[in-house]
């Protein structure tokens, strides 16, 4: 097992009420109990009955935290109301974060009026265990998840942290709405030997003593908030095969994902699970998740599937088998072999644009949504060999499967793919050479064979056979009209698409007519 730590602060841990009051709330005080706890031994909390307005527990640490300069991004926010089947179905439970009592933002995180589908379905448990908390990484930086603001918080002396809930019939007759530990922070770091992502889940989630909320378990899907941290400050060396999810939520770009550092040339890993991020990009704000590799001593081997990242960099330590879902790639010197790729760029721009196809063999190009898979920016001469691409646009579109910005004569030659589409920039021209082997049998010797192509009826291929096959290499995807023609009177024509890959076609040659002109 990997030693994993919190790359973060505790605030609180919410096992006493030491800095707590109420929050839009009069009566008692909230108390420090086990019964609706997360984390430790307790969890602040209080009953309410409000219909009107929403009311609850707030922290006040008494000391300020940065969190405008990225050092401490997100707040995980961990709530619980006992009585979810009645909260109010537009806004039923508020998170608010800020610099004091007067002076913090709002988020919804339960009910049809939140910014973020995760939270707009009602009242969502995300803590995989029968607790029941909601557990929310905020980044109170990003603007567009606010639902309001009081005064004029101060990012950079963040002191105030609440949570509440709105009733439809407000019947509750005890303690009904809990706070549990205020974490700030990053995410986890992994060091050492036997690495998986389970041993996140078993020093957080698994330690009732921790449970920061980066890493949570439901069954077999592991819950990944924040950035996780492979190889932080040492070697690491694992393989995991995991099923992991990025969960959506009120973060900011970067603020998800994995992060590998192969510096030490003790970090050999296998990534061979499923990693899916489940988010999107909100106007100018991506939750979905990003993978980071740095280093070059080590080794890192991606054989599994990585689904809806946003950004991927590797380095030329790092072989890729698997599946990679992603809106930029950068490749660095990575090699590629029998991988699938699935880019998912906006419409005119390449997801890579530092492609070294020597590095890229037998892949399978599959396009996820809009935009080029690959930008190519110097002139000459390049090999592309065993890729296939599938569902791009037409050459000259904005979705053509290559973008030729060179600004001069590039040539390609395929070799085992097929024939990627092309868009040439400004003072950009390519040439595509794709020779496909299409074998004819059963020849009739003394046969004369032709090839035209039928666009223009330009002759391509012709010879007089001497034996039962005949083989011309022809572009994949041009259509050509095979016309065969023996003993001057048995004429066989046919028309074909030239496939992707080499091809052996059966030729039954009958006398369909006379050829008159011998």
């Amino acid at each position: 097992m990997s030693t994993v730590t919190f790359n973060g602060i505790r605030l609180s841990d919410a096992d006493s009420n030491s800095g707590w009051g109420n929050f839009n709330a009069s009566g008692p005080s909230p108390a420090a109990e086990p019964q609706l706890k997360y984390q430790g031994t307790s969890a602040v909390n209080k009953k309410v009955t409000s219909t009107t307005s929403r009311s609850g527990v707030r922290y006040t640490h008494g000391s300020a935290t940065n969190m405008a300069n990225g050092n401490y991004p997100l707040w995980v926010c961990k709530m619980k109301v006992g009585d979810a089947g009645d909260l109010n179905g537009t806004y039923g439970c508020e998170a608010a974060i800020g610099s004091g009592t007067s002076a913090y933002y709002s988020y919804n995180l339960a009910g049809s009026g939140a910014n973020n589908d995760q939270y707009s379905s009602g009242y969502s448990s995300q803590g995989g265990l029968a607790e029941g908390y909601i557990i929310a990484a905020i980044n109170p930086n990003v603007a567009q998840w606010r639902e309001g603001t009081s005064g004029n918080p101060s990012l950079s002396a963040v002191d105030f942290f609440a949570v509440a809930a709105q009733f439809v019939t407000g019947g509750a007759k005890s303690e009904n709405v809990a706070c549990d530990a205020i974490d700030l922070g990053v995410g986890l770091n992994y060091g050492g030997t036997g690495f998986t992502f389970a041993d996140g889940v078993d020093t957080d989630q698994g330690n009732s003593n921790n449970r920061w909320g980066f890493a949570c378990k439901n069954g077999s899907v592991i819950s990944l908030r924040g950035l996780h941290h492979l190889g932080a400050g040492g070697s690491i060396s694992g393989t995991d095969s995991s099923t992991c999810i990025f969960v959506d939520g009120y973060h900011g770009t970067g603020d998800a994902g994995i992060k590998i550092d192969l510096s030490s040339a003790g970090s050999v890993l296998t990534l061979a699970g499923t990693y899916t991020g489940l988010g999107r990009q909100y106007g100018s704000d991506d939750t979905r998740p990003d993978l980071n590799v740095t280093g070059t001593n080590g080794t890192l081997e991606l054989s599994g599937t990585f689904e809806n990242f946003r950004h991927i960099e590797l380095t030329q330590s790092v072989t890729v088998s698997g599946s990679l879902g992603f809106s930029d790639l950068v490749q660095s010197g990575a090699s590629l072999s029998g991988a699938r790729l699935l880019p998912n760029s906006a419409a005119g721009i390449a997801a890579c644009s530092d492609v070294d196809f020597t590095g890229l063999i037998n892949c399978k190009i599959i396009q996820a949504g809009s935009g080029h898979a690959f930008e190519i920016t110097a002139p000459g001469t390049y090999g592309l060999s065993g890729l296939n691409f599938s569902g791009f646009g037409a050459s000259e579109s904005d979705s053509a499967a290559i973008y030729n910005n060179s600004g001069g004569a590039v040539t390609l030659n395929i070799s085992g793919g097929n024939t990627p589409t092309i868009r040439n920039g400004t003072g950009a021209s390519t040439i595509v050479n794709n020779a496909v082997s299409v074998t004819l049998e059963n020849i009739f010797p003394g046969t004369r064979i032709k090839v035209y192509r039928q666009s223009d009826n330009v002759e391509l291929a012709g010879v007089e056979s001497s034996g039962a096959t005949f083989t011309a290499g022809l572009e994949a995807g041009q259509g050509v009209i095979f016309r065969l023609i023996a003993l001057g009177r048995r004429f066989t024509e046919f028309d074909l698409t030239v496939p992707a890959n080499d091809t052996t076609i059966p030729v039954s040659q009958q006398l369909d007519r006379v050829y008159e002109n011998g």
